[in-house]
């Protein structure tokens, strides 16, 4: 074993050996050396797993990261392939889950005749010239049809049978440009009782093309979770099932119609995995004529959306992000950086504490992978990203008032028929306009699904919310219904009178005789759309107002699309919501320009347009050296996540203040300190401890075989001491010895 001597500021190292998996007193025993018995976390959590991450491989110890549960992702696989990849899993103590594509045949073993001894290149889905869309050239889309369904569903059978405690089809999405295919032709036909029509033939056969193909992927999904539920029954078995999903923004930007909120219409599903990472962040920035936007921005926006699909709902989420992005050309220092404003992003919504921590860890962590110019990653990196996973492991569930920031209460409706639309200018415009003038405020702004316009106890979190249908429609009626529920219940809605030509499709405000939504909306609560002018004017701004029941409704003219230049916002947008905020919600309207979520022990915070300080000890989580920060300063646009330690810094009795990813048990005294640590093989570890004013400190480090491991112990001048130590998927057990 290795044992370190501190004296004042000088190291003795000492090197005892000793025989592997001996002790002085005969086999060793870890239990024995440590004091206390070990806990694995992920048998705590295997019922409720907070953490997993996924991957196509077998058991590798190099990617064993101590999560939860591991995602094997595996498509057109064998019975006996994917019950060995799970069981590799399981046998190393991790849950085993299993994902599949639910949109797209990778392998062509369905399209390909493998399945059932057919062809079925009619399904896949095509583009008005007739051309098949294939990701990556390779993999072909397709529409959900009964046989591809049933094909999908023996990748349920062979998971369930290998073991899988959960089952995640991801990926129920179609292309909004496509519905050329001849099963769909049919499909439409029989949905909508007239014959097919392409989409590129008028904006109703595009949005009726865009719509039916949303329903065909909730059908799917629910086929899919019907028969999980069956066949694990027959096993006596109780499998969950999640849906994995891009956001609704960069769904747009891609062209990809979804099933959001409109997925809250399947029944018995557990919730989702809110597949949020760089691509997506860049796809929503990307589509926006406003380059002012960052990446932290981006990603809140799009983290945002999923937090309000459950928000106030038993339905589970799993937020994603992704060290690095399936764009390979990107340096490691790029990767680094926008992975720290997505998971400061994703760690600002309190109410969700469940994460897919990354998916395909092998790209980071093994060799032969052309990402940032070569794998494995930096191992710097490796470490900040071991740091970060024990946030995302220990990081409490709270409330909204847990986040520090501007007024509250304010939100942006928005419907899946977003991507049923056809975009003639930039497709964030409209969404970004509204949402990103109030961010930028430091406003935690949110996007309402009006899909869940029915739930009271989710709308009762708002108190104002803008409504414009320039970018999508209303699928229902009775989302309107539930407005005027809403607004007579005391809430101020403003609605932005704008037109667009799918305002003429044939959906019930025309069939009611009314020439656009708000038209039929504005009628309902009394209002004579088209004869009302404007009765509130202050400065540059006026808008038409009225009083309903104990609520507000306020029309205003201006189009949201143009709120993406900074200057119409700072003129026109703002001061109309600080303007109903003031008069109807009756608080001044407050943007301090920066957020902080403080849940437990961990701090996370940004800075929009400005600076500032946050007075406390913490340790930076996002430094491969965990070091000590006092009254950390942030500058304009910053982010940073940080543990609390102030209250650990004090006493007689030396303590474990934060250590990288997974510490599975500890006990502190004040001669003696052990502890118990899991992660991947090849990568660093790290441990920084108080120490309490001692002067000498021993330490001894084994795996669970009693071998000793070599660690690497260095003093700070802040009363710490920081451990640097090589990972051991089961475990290394430390005792330190203080004088």
């Amino acid at each position: 074993m290795s044992r370190f001597a501190i004296l004042g500021n000088w190291f003795l190292v000492v090197l005892c050996l000793s025989g592997a998996g001996e002790c002085a007193f005969g086999r060793f025993e870890m239990s024995e050396f440590l004091g206390f018995e070990v806990v694995d976390g992920r048998a705590v959590n295997r019922e409720n797993p907070k953490t997993l991450f996924q991957t196509n491989n077998s058991y590798d110890h190099r990617i064993a990261i101590s999560v939860d549960g591991v995602i094997v992702h595996q498509h057109g696989t064998s019975a006996e392939r994917i019950g060995r990849i799970l069981g590799s899993w399981s046998s190393e103590g991790f849950l085993p889950q299993r994902m599949f594509f639910a949109d797209s045949d990778a392998g062509n073993h369905y399209t390909q005749g493998r399945f059932d001894g057919k062809e079925h290149y009619e399904d896949i889905e095509l583009d008005r010239n007739g051309k098949r869309i294939l990701c990556a050239n390779v993999r072909p889309y397709m529409l959900p049809t009964k046989g591809w369904t049933d094909y999908l569903k023996t990748q349920v059978k062979y998971s369930i049978d290998a073991g899988a405690a959960a089952i995640y089809p991801e990926e129920p999405l179609a292309h909004n440009f496509t519905g050329y295919e001849e099963s769909f032709k049919k499909a439409f036909a029989k949905e909508y009782g007239v014959p097919w029509q392409g989409g590129h033939e008028s904006e109703d056969a595009f949005f009726k093309t865009a719509r039916l193909k949303n329903k065909l992927y909730i059908g799917l999904e629910q086929d899919l979770q019907r028969y999980t539920t069956q066949y694990a029954g027959s096993k006596n078995r109780q499998v969950d099932f999640y849906v994995p999903i891009h956001s609704m923004y960069s769904n747009l930007s891609a062209r990809l119609v979804a099933p959001l909120g409109t997925s809250l219409r399947l029944k018995g599903h557990g919730g989702y995995i809110g597949q949020i990472w760089t691509g997506p962040v860049r796809w929503t920035i990307g589509g926006c004529s406003n380059k002012s936007i960052t990446f932290f921005d981006s990603a809140y926006v799009n983290y945002d959306y999923f937090v309000n699909l459950v928000a106030d709902s038993d339905l589970r989420l799993y937020l994603l992000a992704d060290p690095v992005e399936d764009d390979p050309s990107y340096k490691w220092d790029e990767y680094d950086k926008w992975y720290k404003e997505c998971l400061a992003a994703k760690l600002m919504f309190p109410m969700v504490n469940t994460y897919e921590i990354m998916p395909w860890p092998d790209r980071i962590f093994l060799p032969g992978h052309s990402i940032g110019g070569g794998t494995p990653g930096p191992s710097r990196y490796r470490t900040i990203l071991m740091s970060a996973i024990t946030a995302l492991q220990d990081v409490p569930v709270g409330t909204r008032s847990d986040l520090e920031g501007g007024s509250k209460g304010i939100g942006m409706l928005v419907g899946d028929s977003a991507m049923w639309q056809k975009s003639k200018g930039p497709v964030q415009d409209p969404f970004m306009g509204l949402l990103m003038p109030l961010l930028k405020e430091g406003i935690p702004v949110s996007s309402v699904p009006i899909e869940r316009s029915a739930d009271d106890k989710y709308m009762k979190n708002f108190r104002l919310l803008m409504l414009s249908y320039e970018a999508w429609k209303p699928e229902l009626k009775e989302y309107h219904d539930n407005l005027i529920k809403w607004v007579r219940g005391g809430g101020t809605l403003i609605v932005f009178d704008t037109k667009d030509a799918y305002d003429d499709i044939d959906m019930f405000w025309k069939q009611q005789g009314f020439a656009t939504p708000q038209a039929h909306l504005l009628s309902r609560f009394g209002i004579a759309y088209g004869f009302m002018g404007d009765n509130v004017k202050e400065g540059l701004i006026s808008y038409y107002h009225k009083s309903v029941g104990r609520g507000h409704v306020v029309v205003s003219k201006l189009p949201p699309k143009t709120f993406v230049d900074n200057v119409v916002a700072e003129l026109k947008y703002m001061p109309l919501v600080r303007s109903c905020f003031g008069k109807y919600v009756g608080e001044n309207l407050y943007g301090p320009k920066y957020l902080i979520a403080r849940r437990g022990d961990f701090v996370i915070a940004h800075t929009f347009d400005t600076s500032r300080g946050i007075e406390g000890t913490f340790i930076d989580i996002f430094d491969d050296n965990l070091p000590i920060v006092k009254d950390p300063y942030l500058r304009r646009n910053t982010s940073e996540i940080l543990f609390d330690v102030a209250d650990r810094m004090s006493g007689s009795t030396p303590r474990v203040l934060y250590s990288t990813h997974r510490l599975m048990g500890k006990k502190e005294g004040e001669k003696q300190t052990t502890f118990f640590i899991t992660g991947p093989a090849g990568t660093q570890g790290r441990v920084r401890l108080y120490a309490a004013g001692k002067e000498r400190v021993t330490i001894e480090a084994r795996t669970e075989e009693g071998a000793d491991v070599r660690t690497s112990l260095t003093q700070g001048a802040d009363g710490t001491v920081l451990i640097a130590f090589p990972y051991n998927p089961r475990g290394t057990g430390f005792k330190m010895t203080w004088e």
